[in-house]
Order: structure tokens, then C-alpha cells, then sequence
């Protein structure tokens, strides 16, 4: 009877120090993977964090482009386009009787607008007339949907009256 303890005592021991050793063997293995899998997690945790800002971002883009194509139609339809120049002239004439003025207008050269610039006309205007009817002439035209430049202006005057002799550009798309 004490061989038979013994012998139940040794195989329960043997399986006692069998199971503790599967089990020690099993957190070691879990506490490995555990790590493994919350390093995979802080990976995760990264390339979501990445893609939601990439997504920010892109999100921002795509509304700053539609502001950009809003702004550039806009910007396009401030300067005529080079054949509508055709009409300054008839244009200014007009304004030129509208306040009683007398002018001679004339086209220069002109130069094609790209990208980075828009293109224009260079031209020579003589108008003629009372100053206070320049002023009004110069404020009318400032309101026309002409964006002008002047590069010369002189002044003749005969007592009576004054001409005005400018040099300036018309700028076109």
C-alpha cells in the first residue's frame, strides 16, 4: 500500500511538475505573443493615425482646389480675352462723347499673355478737352471692365483747353 501512495504520490508529482511546467511554458508563449500582437497593435495605431491625416489633408486639398477654380474663373473673367480689345476703342470713344471730349486713339504692339502673366496691348490716346471732363472720363473708365496701365502721360494746354497725350496698356487673357 505505501509503494502504491508512493507511486501515486511520484505520478502525481510528475504531473503536478508536468502541468506547472506546460502551464510556465504557456504564459512564457502568451507573454511573447501578447507583446508581438501589442507591438502589431501600436503599428496598427500608426498607419491609422497616418491615413486620417492623409485623408485630412486631402480632404483640405480637394476643398482648396474647388476655391482655386472658383478664384481662376473669376480672374479669367476680369480680363477680356484678346480679340474682345477689338472694342476698347469703340469703348473709349464712347466715353470720350459721354463727357464731351475729343480723342485719337491708336493700338501698338502687343504681346501674348501665358501662364504667368496676362497679355496686353500697348496704345496711344490724345484726348482733349476741359479737366474736369478728364477726371469724369478717367473715372468711367476706371469702372469699365478694362484693366489699364499708363506708362507716359504729357499735358498740352492753350490756355482754352488741354490735351492729354498718354502711352499706356490694355491687358487681355
Amino acid at each position: 500500500m505505501a509503494s502504491d501512495f508512493r507511486k501515486k504520490l511520484f505520478l502525481f508529482i510528475g504531473l503536478y511538475s508536468l502541468l506547472s511546467l506546460l502551464v510556465g511554458a504557456l504564459v512564457i508563449w502568451l507573454g511573447f505573443d501578447i507583446s508581438r500582437r501589442a507591438l502589431i497593435i501600436q503599428e496598427n495605431k500608426t498607419k491609422a493615425l497616418s491615413y486620417s491625416k492623409t485623408a485630412s489633408v486631402l480632404s483640405f486639398l480637394r476643398s482648396d482646389f474647388e476655391k482655386a477654380k472658383t478664384e481662376k474663373q473669376f480672374l479669367e473673367n476680369i480680363l477680356p480675352r484678346q480679340d474682345e480689345l477689338l472694342n476698347f476703342s469703340r469703348d473709349l470713344n464712347s466715353l470720350a462723347k459721354q463727357n464731351n471730349l475729343q480723342l485719337a486713339f491708336s493700338f501698338g504692339s502687343q504681346k501674348e499673355g501665358d501662364q504667368s502673366s496676362p497679355g496686353y496691348i500697348n496704345f496711344n490716346l490724345i484726348i482733349a478737352g476741359a479737366l474736369t471732363n478728364w477726371l469724369k472720363f478717367f473715372d468711367d473708365l476706371e469702372k469699365s471692365r478694362y484693366l489699364v496701365s499708363f506708362s507716359g502721360v504729357q499735358i498740352l494746354s492753350n490756355g482754352k483747353e488741354h490735351q492729354l497725350n498718354i502711352n499706356g496698356k490694355v491687358f487681355s487673357q
